[in-house]
C-alpha cells in the first residue's frame, strides 16, 4: 500500500498471487493489467503532495536491477546519464541522502518518499531540481547532515572505517569548494596516517572546519 497507494483489498489480492513478495507484488500491481492498475492510475495516483506515484513507480521500475527491487550500479549510470549528472558529481551525494539511500543503491520506497519530498515525478523535474539540490549544500545544517550521511554511504559491508582512497575521494567532492588547505590535509593523511578512516577522523575534519569557520567570522 506505501509503495502503490492501492486499497488493501488489492494490495492483498496481489501479494497472494504473487506468494506475498512484496517486490514482486509491486512490479506485478504496475505491469498486470488484471490488477485495476489502468482505473487505479486515472483516479487516485496524485498523493497529497502533488506528485503521481504510479510516474515515480514506472520511472524506478526502468532503471532497477532485473534481479533485485533496487536500483543498483548500471542502472544508476544510466540514470546519472539522463539526469545529465557525471557520477562522481557531489550533487549525487545530495540526492543520495534525499532518496534514504544507505549505500551506493537506490530502493523503491526511498526513491518515492525523496522524490515525493522534491515535489518531482518526472525525469525533466528531476532534472531541473538538480541546481536546487547543489544550492542546498550552501546551508550549513544540511552540508552538516550530508557530510556525515557520507561516512556510512562510503563503507564497504562490514567495515567500520572508509578506505583511504575513498574517504580521500568524498573528501574532494564535499571540501574543494569549501576548504582551501585541503590538498595539505590529504597529504598529510596520506604519508602520516597511511590507513582507513574512522569515523572519529572524519568527524574531526568536519570540527576543524567548524573552527576555522567561527575564526573567519570573529577576524572579518
Amino acid at each position: 500500500m506505501a509503495f502503490t497507494s492501492a486499497s488493501e483489498r488489492v494490495s492483498i489480492r496481489k501479494l497472494k498471487e504473487c506468494n506475498w513478495n512484496v517486490e514482486v507484488a509491486v512490479d506485478a500491481f504496475f505491469n498486470d493489467q488484471s490488477s485495476g492498475g489502468n482505473a487505479w492510475r486515472a483516479f487516485n495516483t496524485t498523493n497529497s503532495a502533488g506528485v503521481d506515484t504510479y510516474k515515480l513507480n514506472q520511472i524506478f521500475s526502468k532503471y532497477k536491477d532485473k534481479d533485485e527491487d533496487a536500483i543498483l550500479v548500471d542502472g544508476i549510470l544510466e540514470y546519472c546519464n539522463d539526469l545529465g549528472v557525471a557520477p562522481e558529481d557531489v550533487v549525487m551525494l545530495v540526492l543520495s541522502w534525499n532518496l534514504e539511500a544507505e549505500k551506493i543503491e537506490f530502493k523503491r520506497q526511498g526513491f518515492i518518499n525523496g522524490w515525493t519530498k522534491l515535489r518531482c515525478d518526472s525525469i525533466e523535474k528531476m532534472r531541473a531540481a538538480i541546481p536546487r539540490l547543489r544550492q542546498s549544500l550552501k546551508d550549513d545544517n544540511t552540508f552538516k547532515e550530508i557530510y556525515q550521511f557520507t561516512f556510512k554511504f562510503g563503507l564497504s559491508e562490514n567495515q567500520k572505517s572508509l578506505s583511504l582512497d575513498v574517504a580521500i575521494e568524498y573528501w574532494r567532492m564535499l571540501l574543494s569548494d569549501r576548504w582551501p588547505h585541503l590538498d595539505i590535509w590529504i597529504e598529510f593523511v596520506k604519508e602520516k596516517h597511511g590507513k582507513s578512516i574512522s569515523k572519529d577522523t572524519w568527524n574531526l575534519v568536519q570540527i576543524i572546519l567548524l573552527i576555522l569557520v567561527i575564526i573567519c567570522k570573529i577576524c572579518y
